[in-house]
């Protein structure tokens, strides 16, 4: 082999430089997209539960507020008021009612019953009432029972309960 100055040998190595086949096929390339679509699939289940659970909570969060907001109005009430209310029907039992936008998808009942004090129950059963709507009340002790609906997941609903006395402290 001949000897060609060093000039002559640089500029073969990087002026004109042998070609060589680099870059990736079609077929790579398909490869690589489907093992990157198949590795991103759980994360996709992932994040629709996440969503679905997201969902979910803001409505329970958001009935718990709109129940929380009617049984504090209903607190502000006097107890003698609301003993008053008890013996009329329409407010004994609400029909189910609408909250105003955004919150029109909510409905709420409200139900005031007369609690009987010697009871050691669950004080949220439909057993510790000892009146219903138009009878008569013999006691200083008054449930407050408000439930939360709503449209949009039926199977969500919040029950909250709250029993008031005639010195106005709920326990």
């Amino acid at each position: 082999s001949v000897l060609l100055p060093v000039e002559s040998r640089l500029n073969r190595l990087f002026i004109h430089p042998k070609s060589t086949n680099s870059g990736i096929t079609l077929i790579e390339l398909l490869a690589v997209i489907a093992i990157i679509g198949i590795a991103l699939l759980p994360l996709y289940a992932l994040f629709s539960q996440a969503i679905k659970s997201h969902g979910a909570a803001q409505i329970i969060t958001t009935s718990t507020y709109l129940g929380q907001y009617i049984m504090e109005t209903m607190l502000a009430e006097d107890f003698f008021t609301l003993l008053a209310n008890l013996n009329q029907a329409e407010y004994y039992y609400a029909n189910r009612s609408s909250f105003a936008n955004p919150y029109s998808d909510y409905k709420y009942t409200v139900r005031i019953d007369a609690i009987d004090p010697d009871f050691s129950g669950d004080l949220s059963s439909s057993s510790a009432r000892v009146s219903e709507a138009g009878g008569a009340v013999s006691s200083n002790y008054i449930r407050i029972f408000v439930r939360i609906e709503n449209d949009i997941q039926p199977d969500k609903a919040i029950e909250l309960w709250q029993i008031v006395t005639p010195a106005g402290q709920g326990y």
